[in-house]
């Protein structure tokens, strides 16, 4: 069949004959020291795209004790509510914030890559438009991520408009489709979990840079924190969760700009780039009642889906079956 087709033709032949074990050595990453925040500049990167209601409420949390030699990048993506018509006023009331606007609508992932490549930080956060931050938690994100092994690691995280909603502790798949569920709480302590919400996520730039940034790829919204979860893994870096901090994020049904065949492509790109070919038939399997079927798989066989998949098998250390029996997920 075209999917089978489309898998078998565009596999590295040479893959198995040069790594026989699945595996490939990383390449030898300088060890950070932990030297608490003021050893480290932090660059927190957010992407706002009509945010008016939010954005003011985010800064103000975030910079409320962030270290004097910490930036704040906001992406504007195209937001036609004059969302961040506040910082560019001549008063300008943060002094540690700049403004970037997107040439164009990029999406979650391209407006990430777009506010990184504007800043400066040596640990990149990545925050929604609509969070809330306890106080301390940049001393937490630099401890943890001083451990070289560590990829990204990301808070605990409950609803900010609902007090008494529980936290979830990281995500796992819960089914084919790559749905995915929250994780309860399992340790005091920095822990590994299967998935990292995007929604609030650092990482240090050296491996950002390493992994070349959010995938290009990815269309509008949709699975952008699940494909860099698993890319970190495949390569052979820990995804950690820290249960020391919570952060509150705001969760809605309701999209603020139209959401069509974009997630489901998005999903179908992370099955094809880093799933076997018995998971990806499984996935695409399972989305045949998805109306956008069609449009989106379509699009994703004619994108650069299938360069991107050989060159990420060539750079992994493991491969999705060692992540899926590591997790002991249900996919």
């Amino acid at each position: 069949m075209l999917f089978e087709r489309h898998i078998n033709s565009n596999e590295p032949r040479n893959f198995r004959a040069q790594h026989p074990s699945g595996q490939l050595r990383r390449p030898r990453l300088r060890r950070l020291v932990t030297a608490g925040v003021q050893g480290k500049t932090i660059s927190i990167v957010i992407v706002c795209h009509n945010e008016k209601n939010y954005l003011r409420r985010t800064l103000q949390s975030l910079t409320n004790g962030l270290p004097p030699r910490a930036e704040i990048v906001v992406v504007d993506d195209q937001s036609t509510d004059g969302s961040c018509d506040f910082l560019l006023s001549e008063d300008r009331p943060y002094r540690n914030v700049i403004v970037v606007r997107s040439p164009s609508r990029l999406g979650v992932s391209g407006a990430r890559n777009f506010g990184a490549a504007h800043s400066r930080g040596e640990i990149l956060v990545f925050s929604d438009a609509h969070v809330e931050v306890p106080k301390g938690w940049t001393k937490h994100v630099v401890e943890a991520l001083a451990e070289s092994a560590v990829g990204a690691v990301v808070p605990a995280v409950t609803g900010l408009d609902d007090p008494d909603s529980a936290q979830g502790y990281g995500m796992r798949f819960s089914n084919e489709t790559l749905d995915v569920e929250w994780l309860g709480k399992t340790g005091d302590e920095p822990y590994p979990v299967p998935l990292m919400c995007g929604c609030f996520m650092a990482i240090r730039r050296e491996v950002f840079d390493e992994l070349n940034g959010f995938d290009r790829g990815m269309a509008l919204w949709g699975s952008e924190d699940l494909e860099f979860s698993l890319h970190l893994w495949l390569r052979g870096y820990k995804c950690l969760v820290l249960p020391q901090v919570t952060i509150a994020h705001r969760f809605t049904d309701a999209f603020q700009y139209p959401v069509n065949w974009e997630p489901l492509y998005n999903r179908l790109r992370v099955a094809v780039v880093h799933l076997g070919a018995e998971r990806c038939f499984r996935v695409l399997s399972h989305s045949q009642s998805d109306v956008h079927i069609g449009f989106a798989w379509d699009r994703l066989v004619n994108s650069d889906v299938w360069s991107r998949r050989n060159a990420i098998r060539l750079a992994r250390c493991h491969d999705d079956d060692w992540y899926f029996q590591r997790f002991e997920s249900n996919s």
